[in-house]
Parts: C-alpha cells; sequence; structure tokens
C-alpha cells in the first residue's frame, strides 16, 4: 500500500504502536523539520522497534547538496541517545537505545588511509571525505531508558561486510584518563 503525506507536518497513516521496524534512506538532511519526523516514528513504534537511518556523513563532500538542509554527524545521536534522553524523549515521545553505528568508506579511500599509516578511526574523526555516509540502528522505547553504547563498524558498502572499530572512552568517563595515559606514552616512544 503506498501513501502520499507531508511527512514534516502530517501523521503517517499508521496507528500508534504498529511498526516494528523503520528504515529511512537519505531523508532526513532533506527535512527542515526533522523532529517531526522522529516524533511519528516514535508514535508509529511498537515498543523496542527497530529504526535504521541513513544520511550523508557530515564530512563528506556529498552532504553539501543544495538541497540538503542538515548535516548529521555521531554527535546528533549521541544526544539524542545518551546525553540527553529525557529531552529528546520530551521532543519525540520515545527513548532511544542506539546499538550501532556504520561508516561507509570506499575501498580506494581505505587503501590511501592504510598506505599512508593513519589510523582508520583518526581519519574518521580529523579528515574531510573518509566516509561517504553512515547509518545508526537504535530501538524506540516509550517507558524507560537504559545507555547502551552503540558499536561502531566500517564498511565498504551498505550491505557489505562490516569490520568494527576499537572503542575510544568517550570524555567523563573514568577510563579516559588511562586511555590518555595510555596516548601519552606512546606519544614519548613514538617520538
Amino acid at each position: 500500500m503506498d501513501h502520499v503525506i507531508d511527512i514534516e507536518q502530517e501523521q503517517f497513516p499508521f496507528p500508534d504502536n504498529s511498526v516494528s521496524h523503520v528504515f529511512s534512506s537519505h531523508c532526513l538532511e532533506h527535512l527542515k523539520y526533522p523532529l517531526h519526523l522522529l516524533r511519528e516514528i516514535a508514535r508509529v513504534s511498537r515498543e523496542g522497534a527497530e529504526v535504521e537511518i541513513w544520511t550523508p556523513y557530515a564530512f563528506s563532500n556529498g552532504a553539501f547538496m543544495y538541497s540538503h538542509l542538515h548535516f548529521l554527524t555521531e554527535d546528533h545521536y549521541s544526544h539524542m541517545c545518551i546525553l540527553f534522553p529525557e529531552v529528546y524523549k520530551t521532543f519525540t515521545g520515545a527513548y532511544w537505545n542506539w546499538h550501532g553505528l556504520t561508516y561507509i568508506v570506499s575501498l580506494n579511500v581505505a587503501i590511501e588511509i592504510h598506505r599512508a599509516s593513519v589510523p582508520l578511526d583518526f581519519a574518521l574523526k580529523y579528515y574531510k571525505n573518509v566516509a561517504l555516509e553512515f547509518g545508526v540502528r537504535m530501538t524506540a522505547h516509550k517507558a524507560e531508558w537504559n545507555r547502551v553504547d552503540p558499536v561502531r563498524y566500517v564498511s565498504m558498502e551498505r550491505d557489505g561486510a562490516r569490520y568494527e572499530l576499537p572503542s575510544v572512552p568517550p570524555i567523563g568517563q573514568p577510563e579516559t584518563e588511562a586511555y590518555l595515559q595510555t596516548l601519552s606514552s606512546m606519544s614519548r616512544v613514538l617520538g
């Protein structure tokens, strides 16, 4: 069944709590009011519904097309799912558990980064045009929030093999000091 609606203003033509999986690809960055879309996803989602959203990665040239209004990164989902879940529950009507993040990096770029001896995680964070797009996997919850730290992956294509990236402790977490000491020790050894 096809429906034509204005997803920035109208309700989805589905009953509350009726959807178990939502997939969006290259839509969110075009919307003037993306919170309306997220509210509607929350409204129609069953408890624990899987939500998968793909957008251009903000630090890629493809993110800057004429019709793109938002330039999305991990920070948007970090705020929504980890840092301010209560605020986003108020905005959207659901808590969001963020389970995974996949960066799409072309094979040629991955080879160049490897040949330059640059860690992929560093390149993703500080270089432009490494990831072309990224996808997030979340679940929607209406009753309570439980912190879930997402697993980060890299892949050469959306449906391709995924490789887990090493985790870096978030700033403010107890293991950060130990991690920084390790980095400091490594930099002294490397000169």
